[in-house]
């Protein structure tokens, strides 16, 4: 569940937070535009070294009007605990806080005793602030603005992403087809033809998005769509620039034996009993779905992954013509009938694609002997233990 709760901060907190992350997401723009090299700073921490007035005489005496309160205490301890899974008090935060100070002193030797007398609270900004990033994100996440940023940077070169583009139009999702090329990156990136300049991608991660490419240009998919960051979209972003990170790639489990039969299996984390993965299977529909013991929470709606497919057999193997991922809003009265009952849909809000491929031949059983669906799988849900497990009892049996 979220922890999200700043009714205890006053309203110049929560606008100088707002102001603070509009400035890193323009920091980090900067940087892919190639208008910066530096990667974006820990704002809190630079302007706190350099005594910045903001920090110093807003945010600093805010926080120490906080410090004796219990409630802000407490959330401060949970979302620390939330962090490191194990047992704090607020004593123990503090004496981390100081801890930290004396092992990085050496870059607050100009006015060492300044620092030290305020250090604890710069240390609880930033646990307030990375929280309010989060909220933010969250907030954020899965609504469109109308008339957003990528729409109107379209617009300025006469192309109507509503009329030209079905997905778009329908699932807010782009179509890459021929007018675009994918940029293979830690941050997943397309480049339009018809306007010239990159656009971010969000929900996938680059690894699985270099499998979907390296299938487009075999021609296994036909058509991909993939979901774009509305808001933050730069005329300036001409030049793919590479930020290395690393990301991992695993899964090479499968067998076909269930494919054909309608089944219904609903597995249990063994640590976490409330951690469940529904899979329904029929003779031409797969459909998995995850449940989390700390569940997502958007606009209050509990919220779930789905990863559906339609599959056939051809030659004599099994192919994917139809896949994609979404998320699934549901009420609290719909979220308990669902964990129970597998026809519970959840209506609480329209469902949220976040890549769709049609019409398309995709093997379960890759080029390189890896498996697609475990990849797919393996990119969006949480609980892995879980995933493994499924492949594994299938495969014994």
């Amino acid at each position: 569940m979220n922890n999200y709760d700043f009714s205890i901060l006053s309203n110049n907190i929560k606008n100088i937070f707002e102001e603070f992350n509009n400035e890193e997401n323009k920091q980090y723009m900067n940087l892919m535009c190639n208008r910066s090299d530096n990667l974006p700073s820990d704002i809190i921490t630079d302007k706190f070294i350099k005594k910045n007035n903001i920090i110093i005489k807003e945010l600093i005496p805010e926080m120490q009007s906080l410090l004796d309160n219990k409630s802000f205490q407490n959330w401060i301890i949970q979302l620390e605990k939330d962090k490191t899974k194990e047992e704090l008090n607020f004593k123990k935060i503090l004496l981390n806080c100081e801890e930290i100070f004396n092992a990085i002193s050496d870059i607050y030797q100009n006015d060492l005793e300044f620092y030290r007398n305020y250090y604890k609270y710069l240390c609880i900004i930033k646990i307030l602030f990375e929280e309010y990033k989060r909220y933010k994100a969250s907030k954020d996440r899965f609504n469109i603005p109308i008339n957003n940023a990528l729409e109107k940077v379209y617009k300025e070169n006469n192309i109507d992403l509503n009329d030209v583009d079905k997905q778009y139009n329908k699932y807010k999702l782009l179509t890459i087809d021929n007018n675009f090329e994918i940029s293979i990156s830690n941050r997943p990136k397309v480049y339009d033809k018809r306007i010239g300049i990159y656009l971010l991608i969000n929900e996938i991660g680059g690894v699985f998005l270099q499998s979907l490419k390296k299938l487009q240009e075999k021609g296994y998919i036909s058509s991909l769509a993939l979901r774009p960051e509305y808001n933050n979209v730069s005329k300036d972003l001409k030049k793919d620039k590479i930020l290395l990170m690393e990301e991992v790639e695993r899964g090479k489990i499968f067998s076909f034996e269930n494919l054909g039969n309608t089944t219904i299996t609903k597995l249990y984390s063994t640590n976490k009993y409330d951690n469940k993965l529904w899979i329904i299977i029929d003779e031409k529909d797969i459909t998995f779905e995850e449940f989390l013991e700390d569940f997502y929470v958007h606009d209050n709606s509990i919220v779930t992954q789905v990863i559906h497919l339609q599959y056939k057999k051809e030659n004599n193997h099994y192919i994917i013509e139809h896949i994609d991922h979404e998320y699934i809003f549901y009420t609290e009265d719909e979220y308990l009938k669902r964990e129970s009952n597998p026809m519970q849909r959840g209506k609480a809000k329209t469902r949220v694609k976040t890549f769709k491929i049609d019409n398309s031949k995709i093997p379960f059983i890759l080029d390189d002997g890896s498996f697609f669906l475990y990849k797919v799988l393996d990119t969006y849900f949480v609980n892995k233990d879980l995933i493994k497990e499924y492949f594994e009892n299938v495969l014994k049996k």
